[in-house]
Order: C-alpha cells, then structure tokens, then sequence
C-alpha cells in the first residue's frame, strides 16, 4: 500500500495513511492515486464483512494526483477502505 500511496515503507506510515473524514452526511476519503500500474478502487461497509463500491463517488485526480471518494453517511455504521491492484 505504501507503494501505491508514494509513501516510503521504511517509515512509520501511520500518521500519512489516508483517514475518512465526516463532512456533515457524507464521509470523504482522500488518498494520492497516480502510481502507473495501480489500479486503485474505495469500497465501504455497514458491517465489515460485505464490501462493495456501490455508492460510493470517486473524484477525478487533481493536479497533485490526489483522488476524494464519497460516501453518503447516513448509516449508524459506516467504514471506507482503499484496494489498491496491480
């Protein structure tokens, strides 16, 4: 994952891994997406157990290659992750 974020793995990333952030009904995730050859996709969860990218919006990048997804909050529970291919 570091690898795809452009984050040095020889570090103590826990502080620069990308977090959901509540924006009033909506829950955004931001993370750098312009690694060639990754193929990154967001997906959420109400239980942690069924994952799926439905409903979720994915911005196109900017200039610095960072990419928000979105993700309607109006469930009590509500997780975000990011799946990073190859």
């Amino acid at each position: 994952m570091a690898y795809a974020l452009n984050l040095n793995p020889n570090q103590n990333l826990s502080g620069s891994m990308p977090k959901p952030v509540m924006n009033g009904n909506q829950m955004d995730f931001s993370f750098y997406a312009g690694r060639a050859g990754v193929n990154y996709s967001v997906e959420t969860s109400s239980d942690l157990q069924n994952w799926t990218t439905t409903g979720v919006t994915l911005s196109s990048p900017s200039a610095s290659q960072v990419r928000t997804a979105s993700v309607s909050a109006t469930a009590q529970k509500q997780f975000m992750r990011l799946v990073a291919s190859y």
